[in-house]
């Protein structure tokens, strides 16, 4: 719970109603993250019928599920019985603590080993910061498993390319980011990180920084291969199917218990380099007879067995470059 709270759904730390909910989300506050980095008065703009002292009491409840196991139940107990920050959760009577999360008939009394548990937590809490943000690609694209660090926390990106930290040690630091395969390191700017607080949220967008091909071969499943006539490499970028066009080809790469990864062979070529795109589908979208290594077409929406395979593809489509580009000396073709 510690590193994914500023990640949860605001609806399930705080006690909003559904109209209230729907409001956040239009303007943007979808997680706790957003919501620290927006404030309370902008939130109150969203919210104009909840007033400044409700909206602190959201921001304590929050704040105060930074302690492992402490839920939102929990929170509400903590705030009614007057305890707001993590400090004074730490600084209070065991015993006034203890009656606090008594009283509170939705969830089972903790023991008092428990209740020390959470002292200790807030304590250690109170004394760090906050960040969290999205890594995302050269192109806008999220990032997903990317390693995420500021000194020694640590933790990775999920699919939307979001990440968490939640016990960033008070101070400037940095946010040093490590791409898939361990390959690209990439270190940002320098951020303050106040004790107790939220620091920011930051979208750490990986520079377009070319790297000789002969310096490292990855895997186009795993993290990417992209090859350019300039003999570049860059990142694949994981586009939604319905952003390709009609027609487009995909070679199955890869099929798990529910999802199914896609490898794009068009030829997308963006300033001197050629760059590869997959896309993510759940498994049951794909054709009857499909397998690992089959192509297949979308069309309609719809994916279906295509009756070429890759090589097949890849010879008529350097067919038709020929017929376009007449060779007047020899080269090599690098076709994806």
């Amino acid at each position: 719970m510690t590193r994914t709270l500023l990640l949860r759904p605001l609806e399930d730390v705080l006690p909003l109603n559904a109209t209230q909910a729907a409001a956040l989300r239009a303007a943007g506050v979808v997680n706790v993250a957003t919501m620290f980095e927006r404030g309370p008065r902008r939130l109150q703009r969203v919210l104009p019928d909840v007033g400044p002292a409700r909206l602190g009491d959201w921001y304590c409840l929050a704040l105060l599920q930074r302690v492992p196991e402490v839920e939102a139940a929990f929170a509400a107990a903590l705030l009614a019985a007057g305890i707001r920050t993590l400090a004074s959760l730490a600084a209070a009577p065991a015993d006034a603590v203890e009656a606090a999360l008594a009283g509170d008939a939705t969830s089972q009394t903790p023991t008092r080993d428990e209740v020390t548990g959470f002292q200790e937590a807030a304590n250690r809490l109170a004394a760090t910061g906050m960040v969290a943000g999205q890594v995302v690609s050269p192109f806008g694209a999220p990032i997903e498993d990317a390693s995420v660090r500021i000194g020694g926390e640590n933790t990775t990106t999920n699919a939307s390319g979001w990440f968490a930290l939640n016990r960033v040690p008070a101070g400037v630091a940095r946010l040093n980011i490590e791409l898939p395969g361990g390959t690209d390191r990439v270190t940002g700017r320098p951020i303050e990180v106040a004790a107790g607080r939220f620091a920011r949220l930051v979208q750490a967008r990986v520079p377009a920084t070319p790297r000789p091909l002969a310096a490292t071969r990855r895997d186009e499943a795993t993290g990417s291969l992209v090859v350019s006539r300039a003999g570049l490499t860059r990142h694949p970028v994981d586009r939604p199917l319905t952003e390709f066009p009609d027609g487009a080809p995909f070679l199955v790469r890869e099929i798990e218990a529910e999802r199914a990864r896609l490898l794009s062979l068009r030829r997308v070529q963006v300033g001197r380099t050629l760059l590869v795109e997959r896309a993510r589908v759940d498994a049951a979208r794909l054709p009857a007879g499909a397998a690992v290594d089959s192509v297949v077409l979308l069309h309609a929406g719809a994916l279906v067995l295509a009756s070429q395979t890759r090589a097949e593809l890849e010879r008529a489509k350097l067919d038709a470059w020929r017929a376009t580009h007449p060779v007047t000396r020899r080269r090599r073709i690098a076709i994806l």
